[in-house]
């Protein structure tokens, strides 16, 4: 199932560090938005090859933390069975933020994305606001 259609489909909160409760917008709406506007910027969901090219972005990054590597998600998917969700931005080839989610369905918390679960800090990792912005309401 796509992260937006289980978003819509379940009424899930987004739950964010340092948990920011959040509507989610509908998702085709914020991509045409996106792709409207020259140098288009697209935000889609990276796959299990596209983890070099995510690090890659993180370690470059001035302000990012180890828990927001791809394969801290991968290490809470095979420990709890949790699945991921690498949500990414890009301009053209270049990668412009990223934000890493994980969908927790536990009986204290209920069903809620989560970035960077059981961790301190992390969330969206961006070079600028539209990016962000693009992120939080993919």
């Amino acid at each position: 199932m796509s992260l937006g259609k289980c978003l819509r489909s379940a009424r899930l909160r987004l739950r964010l560090a340092p948990m920011m409760a959040l509507q989610p917008s509908s998702a085709q709406s914020v991509q045409k938005a996106i792709a409207a506007k020259p140098g288009a910027l697209s935000v889609g969901i990276a796959g299990q090859g596209d983890g070099v090219a995510w690090d890659h972005f993180v370690l470059n990054h001035g302000k990012s933390v180890f828990f927001q590597r791809f394969g801290w998600a991968e290490i809470i998917q095979s420990t709890y069975g949790y699945q991921p969700y690498f949500l990414w931005a890009k301009r053209g080839v270049e990668i412009t933020g990223v934000f890493p989610l994980i969908f927790v369905d536990s009986p204290l918390t209920g069903k809620a994305l989560i970035s960077t679960a059981f961790t301190v800090g992390g969330g969206v990792l961006a070079n600028d606001v539209s990016t962000s912005a693009a992120l939080f309401e993919y």
